[in-house]
């Protein structure tokens, strides 16, 4: 094609796109950009949640030279989907569908970028207020995507509209509010894509919103994936066993919908080295294209497995994850949970999440069949905790009983009160003192300021804990505190 041509289709294309928006009858104008296979609609506007947005809307390379109609995936952050904005990491989302399509393993999809509002992305993204992260329009987010954005998508471009060709995804809370409107509106997305959701948002009040509307989502496709190293770049939140709340809380969100769910419809992936950015994602998102959009049915047949545990250290009484993910003959994985392993020097403590406890020291292992295939993994076990430490607190003073009562940054006393109890006496110039201890169990690293309170509500000593060490010995005075045994056991 001679370079006028090549010009000619480029104007041709700029009007095509101008003349499409201006039939869908929007009030309001706004700026159309075209590149190559891209339209950025800058400021469409929302009534419904009264602000304007970016869209960004990827074409397959052949859209213009056809009259065909293709699946469509409703993406949240739109603005890290395909490019670099403000130096953040991006997807490269249209260059992992181009290549599945070149392939020819999926087929060509729109992809209807929607940025986030910055300062009000969590208000948008949150079905529910929660803490003192505030939040909770995410019920106007979808109405805005179902009753707004998704009618003016339908009417200026050929994308199809039947359930089982539309998909709703997103990633963090985009993960989260995705899984939402899919529930919300079944009968207009038939694909739900939840990649590292923060399912952590409300904790249980989380769970039992979707248990309560589970039937809904019992014919869509669901994709779910987390990283075992998302709690170390972002999140430090931790349940009793010292695992992070986004670990855990993705974990019960898959067993919710698997045990009320269609196997096949779900399909649910951990990644041991997953972090929680865009390069992660954009390294496991081609399960998901595969998954939602194959040309052919998917092989649920295992072509390899390999056994994952978590954490990397281990100590006597840690516990921890163990799970498998299997490899599909169409080249998805797959994690399996609720498998019972051979075990040596562990302890199996919930089979459907896979928690297992080190029982000994030295070299144990886990084993674990799926059909005809077998993955096992030996695993140094320390003698002592990686996770928890212990502490003896022995408290010498002529006090008749004492407290001993946690105290926050500003040296203010807290809720948080262990009673002392009463274990020796001793004679010291005549006078009768009496020797309180107590035990702390705390996770590896906790620091602890304490008041410790006699029986007429006055405070006789002030000390620190820093519980780095598996058993450490803490001996205080009226006058003096000093550490009288920093062996470890």
């Amino acid at each position: 094609m001679s370079k006028r041509g090549v010009n000619m289709k480029k104007v041709v294309l700029s009007l095509v796109v101008a003349f499409l928006f201006f039939i869908g009858g929007v009030a309001n104008p706004m700026k159309m950009i075209t590149n190559k296979n891209f339209v950025i609609i800058q400021d469409f506007e929302s009534k419904i949640l009264t602000n304007k947005r970016t869209i960004r809307v990827y074409l397959p390379e052949n859209y213009f030279n056809s009259s065909e109609y293709y699946p469509v995936i409703y993406a949240q952050d739109g603005q890290n989907l395909f490019f670099d904005q403000n130096n953040e990491m991006k997807w490269d989302l249209d260059k992992s569908i181009e290549k599945l399509t070149k392939e020819g393993i999926i087929k060509d999809v729109v992809v209807v970028g929607i940025d986030h509002m910055g300062v009000d992305r969590i208000t948008e993204y949150t079905p529910f207020p929660f803490s003192s992260y505030g939040g909770g329009k995410g019920k106007l987010y979808g109405e805005f995507l179902v009753k707004e954005l998704k009618p003016f998508i339908e009417s200026n471009f050929r994308v199809k509209t039947n359930r089982e060709d539309v998909a709703v995804m997103g990633s963090s809370l985009g993960g989260l509010i995705s899984l939402y409107i899919g529930m919300w509106y079944p009968e207009e997305f038939g694909i739900i894509g939840s990649v590292s959701p923060s399912y952590w948002w409300g904790l249980d009040k989380n769970l039992a919103e979707v248990s309560n509307s589970i039937k809904s989502l019992k014919t869509q496709k669901i994709y779910i994936d987390m990283g075992y190293r998302e709690q170390s770049t972002m999140f430090k939140e931790k349940n009793g066993r010292g695992i992070s709340n986004v670990i855990y809380t993705t974990k019960e969100m898959f067993l919710l919908l698997q045990k009320n769910g269609s196997y096949p419809n779900l399909l649910y992936i951990e990644d041991l080295a997953g972090e929680h950015n865009e390069l992660n994602w954009k390294r496991r998102i081609t399960n998901f294209l595969v998954f939602a959009f194959s040309k052919k049915k998917l092989s649920q047949e295992l072509n390899s497995i390999e056994l994952y545990y978590y954490p990397n250290e281990w100590g006597i009484e840690d516990f921890g994850y163990f799970f498998v993910n299997g490899i599909t003959k169409d080249g998805i994985t797959r994690t399996f949970l609720g498998l019972t392993p051979e075990l040596d020097k562990f302890k199996l403590v919930d089979k459907d999440r896979g928690i297992i406890q080190a029982t000994d020291s030295g070299i144990g292992t886990i084993s674990v069949k799926i059909g005809n295939l077998q993955s096992k993994k030996e695993i140094k076990i320390e003698p002592i905790s990686s996770i928890y430490c212990l502490a003896e607190i022995n408290v010498i003073s002529p006090s008749k009983s004492l407290q001993m009562v946690v105290t926050n940054q500003d040296k203010q006393p807290t809720n948080y009160v262990i009673p002392l109890l009463l274990t020796d006496t001793k004679n010291e110039e005549n006078n009768v003192l009496n020797i309180f201890s107590t035990k702390l169990t705390n996770l590896r690293g906790t620091v602890l300021d304490a008041n410790f309170v006699n029986e007429g509500g006055n405070v006789v000593k002030t000390a620190k804990f820093i519980m780095n060490n598996m058993y450490k010995k803490y001996t205080f005075t009226l006058t003096n505190s000093y550490d009288t045994n920093s062996n470890q056991k």
